[in-house]
Order: structure tokens, then C-alpha cells, then sequence
């Protein structure tokens, strides 16, 4: 998927014209062929591998993340005090920012993983 043509020369319709879940439905058949494809390269070479593969590669980013989760938290304690003095209530900003940097945790992940998949290759 990266480093390869989208001009969606083998999108059906007006190119022009197509819809926001049309552009969504095409990126992600393309994204599946490009994994579906990945898959197939590495499991010649060895049985099996892409599911270690992606274990693999879950655990480091998650380990990755969630140390860089907690740093972020500490600091979130230490500038929320400071919302105070803007007439804002710091337990429910604490709150609300904690819980926008968790969600963000799993789609970063995700994407990660996803991105060094597409690029892995056997040596």
C-alpha cells in the first residue's frame, strides 16, 4: 500500500464524484490485497511466521505505548493544576484528558503494528 499508485484507475464510477465511504470502502480493499499479499510472501518462506509476527510486534508496541502512557499521565497531573486558575474543575480535565490519551493509545498501536507488517520481509 505504501509507495504504490491510489489514483483509483480501478475504482468503478467518476472519480471525481464518489463518496466519502466509496474513497473508505477502496482504500481498505486495496490495504486487504496489500496484507492478503504480505501474508502469502512470508508464509512461503516459513510456516507460520505471521502470527508470531504480529504477536510479536503487538507486545513491543504495546509495551512501547503504555510506558509512554504513564509518562504522559504524570505530566497531565502536573499542567491539570494549573486549569484551575482558569476557573475550570482539574479533577473533571484530569479525567477528560486521561480517558482522549487511552483512546488514542489503541488506534497508535494499531496503526504501528499494521505499518511495520505491511514493511516486514524475511532476511
Amino acid at each position: 500500500m505504501f509507495g504504490t499508485d491510489l489514483s483509483l484507475k480501478n475504482f468503478k464510477g467518476d472519480s471525481r464524484n464518489f463518496t466519502p465511504l466509496e474513497l473508505k470502502l477502496y482504500l481498505f480493499q486495496e490495504f486487504w490485497l496489500c496484507y492478503e499479499t504480505k501474508i502469502l510472501e512470508l508464509e512461503i518462506s516459513q510456516l507460520g511466521i505471521i502470527r508470531s509476527l504480529e504477536r510479536t510486534l503487538i507486545l513491543i508496541y504495546i509495551d512501547m505505548d503504555w510506558k509512554e502512557h504513564l509518562q504522559k499521565m504524570a505530566l497531565l497531573r502536573d499542567a491539570v493544576g494549573w486549569r484551575s486558575y482558569g476557573q475550570r474543575n482539574p479533577l473533571f480535565e484530569y479525567k477528560d484528558d486521561a480517558y482522549k490519551l487511552f483512546k488514542n493509545r489503541g488506534l497508535i498501536i494499531r496503526h504501528l503494528v499494521i505499518y511495520d507488517l505491511i514493511r516486514s520481509s524475511i532476511l
